[in-house]
């Protein structure tokens, strides 16, 4: 029996003939489910008429030349012909195509071209469920393809709010796990799985003899990797590119840089670098080649590496692709993992300008002391406050920088404390230091006594002019 029951269908009828003008339907019963009902149709304003294969034409003369009044449920027990073998084609185009089949209910509802109602029927066992019908329906489809209504079928059963491919993955990846994961079972049970595979190489390049999860997680990560780092792929890694990476790299930028699912990718690429070694692969590549990479921790430590390196060696003239390591601080606190290895760079930066100061020398004079603190001296006091504050934000990884504490502390103390504070307090007791710094008991009649309102006035106590010179 059909999956609507007689009832369902008179009433459906008789809305259909409902009204004064005179109605014909085409009822094309691909199965003759409805053969030996069809005669028991309570139909209110319309007859049966009984269309044959051998009967065309008789039909045609009848409907169009004896019979012009009366409205008519043309029944077919049989599949409608083709266009070129249906002499009823023309009359098809005034009248009306009546279905009774869930999956044709549901094309004529939707707007689903006839070519596709063998997709809709294949699923058939989707539209069981009247939740995920509705879910269907909801996903308010324009254009209906091959393509559309799995991609649909398989946003419902991922619960995306829209039918895209790259939300089924996008889902897919963070809302379950890798090797056995949800909705994976999920399409395999309505015999999705093929066709989810199939769309990753249509969308992503990934072909694989025996597809996975896990494999394809790690074409999405050594293909985004390898678009942005400079060097030869490993051999151990060929088997892992996908040949159209701008879509890769597109959805891989999405993921990292949307806030929802930031976590999610920093866990996906922190399982992908065990599963591939990374850091032991990535090690051997020159710093300057892994400058653009923002797909796994490791890069960001192996820069960090070469930063303490160069800081240590006091080598401030060290650069990575003509750029100066604050330069490549700023640049790589600005990137994926910049957040997680904030403090790091902020820290490194500053010990840079501490450490350039190894050869600093303090002019005599006291007017020349305060010209040269002024201009440039006083970038010393404010990276060495700078240096300790994010060095104190750092939790397990301060005890690889306690060498290059030690370097900033003999540099600051050693090298600029004792000359400026030697020099300063021999020149704060020379003659010109009372006209070197502006007098105290001068403040109100320079900057107060000109004005007519009232005035405040806040006093900091030993307010540090490097401290004031960064507000």
């Amino acid at each position: 029996m059909a999956e609507l029951n007689l009832k369902q269908i008179t009433d459906k009828l008789n809305s259909e003939f409902a009204g004064d003008t005179r109605r014909l339907i085409f009822w094309y019963d691909d199965k003759a489910e409805f053969a030996e009902d069809i005669d028991t149709l309570e139909l209110v304003n319309a007859g049966v008429y009984h269309l044959k294969p051998d009967n065309q034409f008789y039909t045609k003369y009848f409907l169009e030349r004896q019979d012009l009044t009366t409205n008519y449920l043309i029944y077919a027990p049989f599949s409608k012909p083709a266009v070129r073998d249906n002499h009823l084609e023309d009359m098809l185009l005034y009248s009306k195509q009546f279905f009774a089949d869930r999956a044709s209910l549901l094309c004529v509802d939707l707007g689903i071209d006839e070519q596709y109602k063998p997709i809709i029927q294949k699923y058939a066992r989707f539209f069981q469920a009247k939740d995920r019908t509705r879910r269907f329906y909801k996903l308010e489809i324009e254009n209906f393809t091959r393509d559309t209504i799995e991609i649909a079928l398989m946003s419902v059963l991922c619960r995306t709010k829209t039918a895209s491919f790259e939300e089924v993955v996008r889902a897919i990846l963070t809302d379950g796990e890798i090797a056995e994961n949800k909705y994976l079972i999920e399409f395999e049970k309505f015999d999705l799985l093929p066709v989810f595979w199939r769309l990753c190489e249509v969308h992503f390049g990934y072909n694989d003899v025996k597809p996975s999860l896990e494999k394809l997680l790690l074409t999405f990560f050594v293909t985004y990797t390898f678009r942005h780092i400079q060097g030869e792929l490993p051999q151990a890694w060929q088997g892992f590119v996908a040949y159209k990476s701008g879509s890769i790299i597109a959805f891989l930028d999405n993921l990292m840089n949307n806030l929802q699912y930031r976590d999610r990718y920093n866990e996906l690429a922190d399982t992908v670098a065990k599963t591939l070694n990374v850091s032991a692969v990535l090690g051997t590549y020159p710093p300057e080649a892994l400058l653009n990479g923002d797909s796994f921790t490791v890069i960001d430590e192996l820069i960090i590496g070469w930063i303490m390196e160069r800081l240590l060696s006091q080598d401030m003239g060290g650069k990575l692709k003509d750029m100066t390591i604050p330069e490549v601080c700023q640049k790589r606190s600005k990137m994926h993992f910049g957040k997680e290895y904030w403090s790091e760079y902020q820290m490194l930066e500053n010990a840079y300008y501490v450490i350039q100061g190894a050869n600093y020398s303090c002019p005599d004079g006291f007017k020349e002391i305060i010209k040269q603190y002024l201009a440039a001296d006083y970038i010393f006091d404010t990276a060495y406050r700078y240096f300790y504050y994010w060095f104190d934000q750092l939790t397990s990884s301060h005890l690889k920088f306690e060498q290059l504490r030690d370097l900033v502390e003999n540099i600051y103390s050693n090298k600029y404390l004792s000359q400026i504070i030697s020099k300063w307090n021999m020149g704060i007791l020379s003659e010109e230091a009372i006209t070197a710094l502006p007098l105290q008991r001068k403040f109100y009649s320079k900057y107060i006594s000109r004005y007519k309102d009232r005035v405040v006035v806040i006093i900091s106590d030993a307010l540090r002019y490097e401290t004031g010179r960064s507000l």
